[in-house]
């Protein structure tokens, strides 16, 4: 009898001890759903306090390029194009009405002048060469630039129509029209993520540890200690394919001068000289001894001297590509949250038409 009750009372203790158990486990998994719940409304708080910041921020931007006073030129020494940083305590004692909630964070603004690049759909393919040699296509540039061509031309005639995308995975087909973003390029025969972005993968404008490691981590560099650009900072939609000569790249410039100076030896000494003159003794734009072309007749004058005074004609066929103002604004934005390891980027296209700021493009994320 004892036996027998001895036996039940053992196996209501090993079911207590299962049901006490199996309710400790209901417990934590409370536990933790509701730490993940706190921690998840934690994580869309911040997120909402960066969409909030971001808008601000763009905002900012925009208000810089609106404080332009000297639309007859545009160069990288005026407001709008010098690099921004700022710390959340200063930012709160500039701009009481910036959008914060105690959590320190910082932010950066970079702008770009879209017209300093090469308009991808005016540009003829031997233009189209050019540059794509200067920013790394090496022996694939020909072929790159034929099929961009035949991705904005309206005809099926051409080593990259749309039977070839059709073998692709998935198919799809070139656009047969312009350019409408340079991120189309991406989808062109030939153009791959290393090519477009070069080494800078968070675009930044900064090179990075990850930027400069070889193979160790994405993108693949040459860890050579320089940020190597890529095909979306050398060419645009925009413009009517005047270059702006203050803020063109050194590649873009080299490249223009080769072509329009038919391959003449002195054409790299010419751009030396353009971008010695514009950046100063500090070699660096956006600096203070910044010194840009205020005008076309400069160029040519410039060029001209440099080129001997003979050679007029010379001098106005390599002048002529280049002009010394700009319509389309990029600005790159970011904030960071240290303390929460997070930050949040955005990209803007602003235009500017008649005194009137208009907003071509907006892309943000992570």
């Amino acid at each position: 009898m004892d036996s027998g009750r001895n036996r039940k009372r053992g196996a209501i203790l090993i079911l207590t001890l299962w049901v006490v158990a199996l309710l400790s486990l209901m417990a934590q998994g409370v536990i933790l759903r509701a730490r993940l719940s706190l921690r998840e409304a934690e994580w869309a708080d911040v997120e909402a306090q960066a969409g909030r910041l971001m808008q601000a921020v763009t905002a900012l931007a925009v208000d810089r390029l609106a404080e332009d006073e000297n639309l007859a030129v545009d160069s990288y020494k005026e407001a709008w194009a010098r690099p921004y940083t700022a710390e959340s305590s200063d930012l709160m004692a500039q701009y009481p009405s910036m959008p914060a909630k105690g959590e320190g964070f910082s932010l950066e603004i970079r702008a770009v002048d879209e017209l300093g690049k090469v308009n991808i759909n005016l540009a003829p393919l031997n233009m189209l060469v050019a540059v794509l040699r200067e920013y790394g296509a090496g022996s694939r540039a020909t072929d790159i630039a034929k099929a961009v061509v035949d991705w904005r031309d309206t005809d099926d005639i051409g080593p990259a129509e749309r039977d070839l995308y059709q073998n692709f995975d998935p198919p799809y087909a070139p656009s047969d029209q312009d350019f409408k973003s340079i991120d189309e390029l991406l989808f062109v025969q030939g153009v791959d993520a290393n090519l477009f972005f070069g080494e800078d993968a968070n675009r930044n404008g900064v090179l990075d540890p990850n930027e400069d490691d070889g193979d160790a981590f994405w993108p693949p560099d040459n860890m050579d200690g320089q940020l190597q650009a890529g095909l979306v900072d050398a060419f645009t939609v925009y413009g009517d394919g005047t270059i702006n000569i203050n803020t063109a790249p050194a590649p873009v410039i080299y490249a223009v001068l080769r072509l329009s100076m038919l391959n003449d030896p002195s054409a790299d000494s010419l751009a030396e000289e353009i971008l010695a003159k514009r950046q100063g003794r500090d070699k660096t734009d956006a600096t203070d001894d910044d010194s840009p072309f205020e005008s076309d007749e400069e160029i040519a004058a410039f060029l001209s001297v440099l080129m001997g005074e003979q050679e007029p004609v010379n001098a106005l066929r390599a002048a002529s590509p280049f002009g010394v103002t700009t319509e389309a604004f990029r600005f790159h934005a970011r904030v960071r949250f240290p303390e929460r390891h997070y930050e949040l980027a955005s990209e803007i296209v602003v235009k500017r038409e008649d005194g009137q700021l208009t907003m071509l493009e907006f892309h943000d994320g992570e």
